[in-house]
């Protein structure tokens, strides 16, 4: 079941990447999560931001590899994965690939991941996460170019997109004289 999307998150999420404005290859998956980015996204992490220090002070960055932010070392870092690069991402049974695009000044600008349908999974910085086609986003301002491809086995279905839910427990107090 697909939660339902804010349309003010699908229509951020076209300002944020210009190419979806007028593209329908796209379809918006969950509602606006800030916990994880497009990079944990693309190895199946919804619990953590993943870039290197300095970018943000809650960010997830393994302490041995380099902190600079270059093709190679989120290459590296998604072989910490279990990731091993790639030459294309034509579907392959049993394997799954990610996508890593760079910016005008070749850093990492965002990874996507593909699904068992050929189709493709992103994360919009702390926006929503969506399904799309892979050249939807390629060349886009915001997003950047493919640089490279990546693949692994496939470690079995795909995560959904998480629907955060705050279970409370008790009411807050200014809320208790209105509780009956």
């Amino acid at each position: 079941m697909t939660p339902e999307i804010d349309p003010d998150a699908v229509n951020a999420a076209r300002r944020f990447a210009p190419s979806l404005r007028d593209s329908a290859t796209w379809d918006p998956q969950s509602p606006r999560d800030p916990e994880y980015n497009c990079f944990a996204w693309a190895a199946r992490d919804s619990e953590r931001w993943w870039d290197p220090p300095g970018t943000a002070d809650w960010a997830y960055w393994p302490h041995d590899l380099p902190t600079w932010e270059t093709l190679e070392n989120y290459k590296r870092l998604y072989e910490l994965e279990g990731f091993q690069g790639c030459d294309d991402a034509t579907l392959s049974e049993g394997v799954e690939k990610i996508a890593l695009f760079v910016g005008p000044d070749g850093a990492p600008s965002h990874a996507a991941r593909q699904l068992p349908t050929g189709r493709w999974t992103s994360k919009l910085g702390k926006g929503i996460d969506l399904e799309h086609d892979l050249d939807t986003l390629d060349g886009d301002p915001t997003i950047g170019c493919l640089a490279a491809y990546m693949s692994r086995p496939s470690p079995g279905p795909p995560p959904r997109p998480p629907t955060r839910i705050r279970v409370i427990t008790e009411l807050p107090p200014e809320l208790r004289s209105a509780a009956p």
